[in-house]
């Protein structure tokens, strides 16, 4: 019965451990989109400057474009930063969950176990107590087991008697 309580709490502990496996891919892609991005972000500013060279426009306007390309990527990468982070404290939350639940698992268990072996010790206690009680038994009848055959014999002879 306890192993079956142990292989419970085990196979709780390897769902949620399997729970918290399955947010890492998703917080890896997370990174890899935010690295995509600011990756777009500063070839599409480079190919920016490169036409503006190219078109011959003023310097000031391509200065103006390049500081709100940068602007923008300054804002999303912040955006993605900060979505990131979330990411990481729901990771860490849900690691602390199921670490807590796993503690709580083992406390349950050692509960049980406990039970158990009172059940255990107090079966073993009555048993013992029964022994003792069969053995003072057999200790007073002994002598008398021996007169139960003389005693047959009489009662047979009773009976006969009383027949004739």
């Amino acid at each position: 019965r306890v192993q079956g309580i142990a292989r419970d709490l085990d196979a709780e502990a390897a769902l949620r451990a399997a729970g918290l496996q399955e947010l890492r891919p998703q917080i890896l892609a997370a990174e890899r989109q935010i690295d995509a991005s600011a990756q777009a972000h500063r070839t599409l500013e480079q190919e920016v400057t490169r036409l503006g060279n190219v078109v011959g426009c003023s310097l000031q306007d391509i200065g103006e474009l390049k500081d709100s390309l940068f602007f923008e990527a300054s804002a999303r990468q912040s955006q993605e930063e900060s979505t990131t982070e979330m990411m990481r404290k729901f990771r860490e939350q849900c690691r602390d969950d199921v670490q807590a639940r796993v503690v709580q698992c083992e406390e349950q268990w050692r509960g049980h176990t406990k039970t158990v072996d009172m059940a255990l010790f107090d079966r073993q206690q009555q048993c013992t107590s029964l022994n003792e009680k069969v053995a003072a038994l057999e200790k007073r009848m002994l002598p008398r087991l021996e007169e139960v055959p003389e005693l047959r014999t009489l009662l047979r002879q009773g009976e006969s008697t009383l027949e004739t």
